[in-house]
């Protein structure tokens, strides 16, 4: 075992670190070399994973595929990757495909955010008008992610197109009605679907 390894690591997840940061303030190119530059240091899932997201937001979906298909054989048990192959295939039109990604992503034990899958497969099954599977999906999204304010909404949209106009919140649970009604004032700010 290579001695430097730790340190390596650590460095390495500085700069994923450092990557994430600019991502999160719409810094791509800069984030994009932050994560390539972590992986030379060390791979690991987190930052091919990370590296496929810019690819991902470039529309290079099949690059952005293929780092998250190295994330997995790097550590199968990171959710992250599966469920950004899932998003891909989803911006390429291949939904069937799709959904087997994001139930894997669904599966595995370490996850960073376990909602997303959900949210894109209910944002896919609300598409493909399996009203009943998104409900199931989002319901899920609001059990792992309390007042995520897009499942909420979508939830309020499937309940009111289930009944009349009038009664569109009369069956809605009194605890997601209370977290509709709060969740203007508690708004996500990273609202994406991949990672």
């Amino acid at each position: 075992m290579d001695t430097e390894w730790p340190e390596k690591r650590a460095a390495a997840h500085e700069l994923i670190a450092h990557g994430n940061q600019c991502a999160s303030e719409g810094l791509f190119d800069e984030a994009s070399i932050a994560y390539q530059q972590s992986i030379d240091i060390c791979p690991t899932a987190e930052g091919l994973t990370f590296l496929g997201w810019m690819k991902g937001i470039e529309n290079d979906f099949i690059s952005a595929i293929a780092f998250c298909k190295q994330a997995i054989e790097l550590d199968p048990e990171f959710g992250n990757p599966y469920n950004d192959i899932g998003a891909y295939l989803i911006g390429m039109n291949q939904f069937e495909d799709a959904i087997g990604w994001l139930e894997k992503a669904k599966l595995a034990p370490r996850y960073d955010a376990p909602h997303f899958p959900y949210l894109n497969l209910g944002r896919l099954y609300h598409f493909q008008g399996d009203l009943q599977s998104a409900i199931s999906q989002y319901e899920m999204v609001i059990e792992l992610s309390p007042g995520n304010e897009e499942a909420l909404l979508a939830l309020s949209e499937l309940y009111a197109s289930r009944r009349d106009e009038s009664q569109a919140y009369s069956d809605t649970p009194d605890a997601l009605l209370a977290t509709l009604q709060g969740s203007s004032t508690e708004r996500n700010p990273f609202m994406v679907s991949f990672n």
